[in-house]
């Protein structure tokens, strides 16, 4: 991204959070610590109740279909904040209405459409700093430890949570980045329906590394229009339980 692009879409982004500001009154620091799912197997995971506040998370996936899950993870986290959401993207045909479904209504959702991936990481370091918004979200091919640093030290001195959107080839190692926990999502065969001939979609979602030393993979069925996950019926109410569950369980003792 040359100079005076950058300077332009950064100068566009301040002025536009600065209106925000002015609307809903004084920023402040956001006093949420953690990002609960609702679900204790995943709650219990973190010493603060859920998934980690003010810092940064990658979530990526191995396939379209993932990546769309993954996407869809992030806005339910995100849109559980309750607050303006910032998602910076180098797609064409971003369906910003579709995020409603899990949690995540377009009356909070600021979207910057980038020309590259550095000008994306640019984006989300300027917006991170802001205490006005609750989340920053980005969808990234790479991510270096340097440019993770930075990120992450954005968030935590915005009070932000901040989210990495990347696909991956499955056999590709974990490079080393400063998240404080990395996921990957794929779908899953859906819930079945007794009369509907199409259930509720489910995910695979794996916790590949996290701060707190915790793994594991669960399967659960798509937010709901509050953002919230769901345990299968049959894992919900303890009548059966997948080995990947009871894995992620001893890890986490």
């Amino acid at each position: 991204m040359d100079t005076g692009r950058k300077t332009a879409v950064l100068k566009d982004l301040r002025e536009h959070i600065h209106r925000l500001e002015r609307l809903e009154g004084p920023a402040r620091r956001s006093a949420v610590k953690a990002l609960p799912f609702g679900i204790p197997a995943l709650d219990g995971l973190w010493p603060e109740g859920g998934l980690p506040a003010s810092a940064l998370h990658e979530v990526n996936s191995v396939s379209a279909a993932g990546f769309a899950a993954a996407s869809a993870f992030a806005a339910a986290s995100a849109g559980r904040l309750g607050r303006h959401v910032l998602w910076c993207t180098t797609a064409p045909d971003f369906y910003a209405p579709g995020l409603a479904q899990v949690g995540l209504p377009v009356s909070r959702l600021i979207v910057v459409r980038a020309r590259s991936e550095k000008e994306v990481l640019a984006v989300m370091e300027e917006a991170l700093r802001h205490a006005s918004l609750g989340c920053v979200i980005g969808e990234t091919p790479r991510l270096t430890l340097t440019t993770s640093r930075r990120l992450a030290l954005a968030a935590e001195n915005g009070a932000t949570t901040a989210f990495t959107l990347r696909r991956r080839r499955k056999d590709s190692a974990l490079e080393p980045i400063a998240a404080a926990s990395r996921w990957r999502i794929g779908a899953a065969p859906s819930t079945p329906h007794p009369i509907a001939q199409s259930g509720r979609g489910r995910w695979t979602l794996e916790l590949l590394r996290s701060r707190s030393g915790a793994t594991g993979s669960w399967n659960v069925e798509v937010p709901d229009a509050q953002g919230y996950l769901h345990l299968p019926s049959a894992l919900a109410d303890g009548s059966a339980a997948a080995p990947s569950e009871r894995r992620s369980e001893r890890r986490a003792g």
